[in-house]
């Protein structure tokens, strides 16, 4: 009995120090599965304990206290660990939590004590099934991760990304606030929030608030990373200047930037984005890989924002908050389903959306507390389409219809006295325009853009070509009950 106590307690230490518990699937649970077998399986061959498993599990127990905080092995946290000097080293061990080093340590004594002592005899053939589950357990998938070239690349990528300066040709700058705050959300389309007249009541504060709100704002394409190096750089549709972006042209404009992100720092879907947010002057990301290496609630953001917020300048700021928002899988993506509707995907998508609404709630909150005037801007990065049922939600990115771009577009100033709402199709391919005009700066690079000028043409990129939006199917809303 002590022995598999020994065994349960060895698989479950390196599952969660490998990241394997940070979103439970069936995956996931196979995998852990399987490396608890073989470790039964392997466990009657001395040799094969002290010269494969031991020197293998090295590498994950040293790991085991980053894989506690920051999740599973990627590049973000290769690059993290290559870049680091011996101050960073110090400060991260300084703000382990104990729990995590008792664990640790607790690993340790458990490999010791499974290496020594553990063993269970098996046949040569269950031997060998022990070796293939080892391999495609929680610690093979970590070895397959350990690709210190592919993180240096796209290390350099990055790199290289800054090298290319600014053009901006800055020809006025006149800022009405003292603070601009750019909130990003995420697969949020704007029919479904009660702000844009939804019947049940998604966006509570949204709905209320006064402010400007743009009904028939497009995203430039429908997935995030295609849509927001499009939307926040100078763009010819198909190519970004990485180098002419909002945040080149606020520090060029003698603003403080920040950027808080919730999304990736590094991965097939980030680093793009990352490209425009590492030029920033301060710059916290809460996942050092990809958006999907932990599940961190957006609300984490906001006391990042309101230290930052809270320090004492008297320049101009520019803050730009990027949530993962309502990115599938929706029910992971929140603290609680709050309407409990029979479709439960749509029930967590629109619960994610009060979350949202509550983040911008807190901010604006904030704001009022530092008592110097301010704007905030928020937008969804692209939509969503429906393809399931009534009863049964599969909301999911896709470019055929007119949901998977049509996106809230909102503005909240300290000085706002009324609400005041647009109906106009506009493209976010403008939106340089609008965060130029914004934040008081005209450039030569940037056109002026009147945003309640009606355009008898609206284009968005569909990952292929440009199309014209009147092409795009349309997908109404589920309509839910009102309890």
């Amino acid at each position: 009995m002590r022995n598999i106590i020994v065994i349960v307690i060895l698989c479950l230490l390196l599952s969660m120090g490998l990241g394997f518990d940070v979103e439970l699937n069936y995956k996931h649970n196979l995998s852990v599965c399987a490396l608890l077998i073989s470790l039964f399986l392997l466990s009657g061959n001395k040799n094969i304990k002290l010269y494969f498993i031991l020197p293998l599990l090295v590498l994950p127990v040293i790991y085991f206290t980053t894989g506690m905080v920051y999740g599973r092995l990627n590049n973000g946290i290769l690059m993290s660990l290559f870049e680091t000097n011996i101050r960073e080293s110090l400060e991260f061990i300084t703000v382990i939590p104990m729990l995590f080093i008792f664990l640790n340590i607790l690993l340790l004594i458990v490999l010791i004590l499974y290496v020594g002592y553990v063993e269970f005899k098996f046949n040569k053939r269950l031997i060998y099934v022990g070796l293939v589950l080892f391999v495609i357990s929680p610690v093979g998938d970590f070895y397959k991760k350990v690709s210190p070239l592919s993180a240096l690349k796209e290390s350099e990528t990055l790199k290289e990304s800054l090298l290319i300066k600014p053009s901006w040709d800055i020809t006025a700058n006149h800022s009405k606030y003292d603070d601009y705050v750019l909130i990003i959300g995420e697969s949020m389309r704007k029919d479904y929030m009660s702000a844009y007249g939804y019947a049940l009541n998604t966006t509570p504060f949204l709905k209320k608030t006064n402010g400007f709100f743009l009904d028939g704002y497009l995203s430039t394409s429908p997935n995030t990373t295609t849509s927001l190096p499009r939307t926040l750089s100078i763009s010819d549709f198909k190519n970004v200047e990485i180098n002419n972006t909002i945040i080149t042209l606020a520090n060029k404009s003698g603003f403080d930037t920040t950027w808080i992100s919730n999304q990736g720092f590094v991965g097939e879907f980030d680093t793009a984005i990352s490209m425009v947010a590492q030029r920033s002057k301060n710059k916290f990301f809460l996942k050092l890989g990809g958006s999907k290496s932990r599940n961190i609630n957006d609300a984490a953001i906001l006391p990042i924002f309101a230290k930052e917020l809270n320090k004492q300048t008297t320049k101009k700021r520019l803050f730009v908050l990027h949530l993962m928002g309502s990115h599938p899988n929706f029910c992971k993506r929140i603290k609680k389903d709050i309407y409990n509707l029979d479709n439960q995907q749509l029930s967590c998508y629109l619960s994610s959306y009060t979350a949202t609404d509550n983040v911008i709630k807190n901010v604006i909150n904030k704001l009022k507390e530092r008592k110097r005037s301010y704007s905030l801007i928020y937008f969804s990065d692209h939509g969503l389409n429906e393809s399931g049922t009534e009863q049964d939600s599969q909301l999911h990115i896709g470019n055929k219809h007119l949901s998977n771009y049509s996106i809230p577009f909102i503005r909240l100033s300290s000085d706002d006295t009324r609400r005041i709402t647009v109906k106009n199709n506009v493209s976010a391919f403008h939106f340089l325009s609008i965060f130029s005009d914004w934040i008081g700066v005209k450039t030569k690079q940037i056109p002026d853009f009147d945003i309640a000028k009606k355009e008898k043409y609206v284009y968005v990129f569909d990952w292929n070509k440009m199309i014209e939006v009147n092409t795009l199917l349309l997908d109404p809303t589920i309509v839910v009950p009102i309890k």
